[in-house]
């Protein structure tokens, strides 16, 4: 009993050495290190002092137009015969025909989505472009530019962003020994913040973040801006409407959102034919003295209107229907008519009842 206890005294003695030695070892490296840490402190301070490291500018880049992209979702997802290009002045456009699927047509029946949706939205239209050819309509979906910036801040918001050059497209990384990682990483830094300054000059699309934080949002809806959209607008209806004058039949325009505002100011000054009809989707404009004209261009039109909105809409729309019926009868207009479905512009189940109510209008018209 005594020569083991002796035996395990000795293993356990020998252990307590070995990490005695261990610790002390990684003190002896812990101070060692630190009198480098201190030398390279002094640098740092200095290089602050001078002022001689600069900070990259931090920039916005605005991405790829919404039209742009849609455009790519419709070409890849949707059949190629459905699918036709349009051209309006020297503005190109996605239009998709369908044609109607009963032995007599009715007509031709032209979709304007939001200027924030697809020709393919999900809200209606894209419900409404495919159900109504077996009723006899020639439907075309036409695609839209993105919502209207104020070009103050924003003046190359609708451009497509510039390509990579060639040398940054071929670029490759090389790998380096761990003695010379730590200079190759400052002279990238240096280069990377070079490069950001000259980036800040020469991209249009480039918007300061200090700027972005002075931008007035009440006042996005300027008079050029407007003008201009809707210029652009009045072409490319003009365009799909020489393509419908292709179809025998009735004319009836389903405009959605802002595009519906637009439209509807469009007809009231006579700039564009108007049809046998307007169907409205949700239509208003976000900006208080818009609105107010939106409301006063439905009444001085003369083509029946039908003004369908949500239960749960935007309160832009819901705060305006009042003042919609107050101009129409201000303007004696008759065939005006407001239809309010339940849900909201996202709810799928109320898209039978959507395209009944049209139906059921439009018969009252004798169309």
């Amino acid at each position: 009993m005594k020569p083991l206890f002796v035996f395990l005294s000795v293993i356990v003695l020998i252990c307590f050495c070995g990490l005695s030695q261990e610790v002390s070892a990684q003190e002896n490296q812990t101070q060692e290190s630190q009198p480098e840490d201190t030398q390279e402190q002094p640098a740092a301070d200095e290089s602050a002092a001078d002022g001689s490291a600069t900070k990259p500018t931090t920039t916005y880049i605005f991405p790829q137009p919404l039209e742009s992209l849609y455009a790519n979702d419709i070409q890849h997802y949707l059949r190629g015969d459905e699918i036709k290009q349009m051209v309006a002045a020297d503005d190109t456009f996605l239009v998709l025909l369908r044609e109607n699927m009963t032995g007599q047509s009715k007509g031709v029946m032209i979709f304007i989505p939001d200027w924030s949706e697809p020709a393919t939205s999900a809200k209606g239209i894209n419900y409404l472009r495919k159900e109504m050819n077996d009723y006899g309509w020639v439907t075309m979906s036409m695609a839209v530019s993105g919502p209207v910036v104020n070009e103050q801040y924003f003046p190359d918001y609708n451009r497509k962003p510039t390509p990579p050059s060639s040398d940054e497209a071929g670029s490759t990384t090389e790998t380096t020994s761990p003695a010379s990682s730590n200079e190759n990483n400052e002279a990238v830094n240096s280069e990377n913040t070079e490069e950001a300054a000259g980036n800040t000059a020469d991209n249009s699309n480039a918007i300061p973040t200090s700027q972005l934080a002075t931008i007035d949002t009440t006042n996005a809806f300027n008079e050029a801006s407007v003008t201009t959209y809707k210029q652009q607008l009045l072409l490319r209806i003009q365009s799909v409407m020489n393509e419908a004058q292709n179809y025998p039949g009735y004319f009836v325009v389903v405009a959605q959102g802002a595009s519906g505002a637009w439209l509807t100011s469009l007809y009231a000054t006579e700039a564009l034919e108007p049809p046998q009809a307007l169907i409205l989707l949700s239509a208003t404009v976000e900006n208080t003295t818009l609105n107010r004209q939106f409301a006063q261009d439905i009444g001085r039109t003369e083509m029946p209107i039908l003004d369908i909105y949500q239960t749960n809409d935007r309160s832009w729309l819901l705060s305006s229907l009042k003042l919609r019926r107050q101009y129409a009868k201000k303007f004696f207009k008759v065939h005006y008519r407001q239809r309010e479905l339940f849900g909201d512009t996202s709810y799928t189940a109320q898209y039978e009842r959507l395209h009944k109510t049209i139906y059921g209008w439009l018969t009252s018209l004798g169309i």
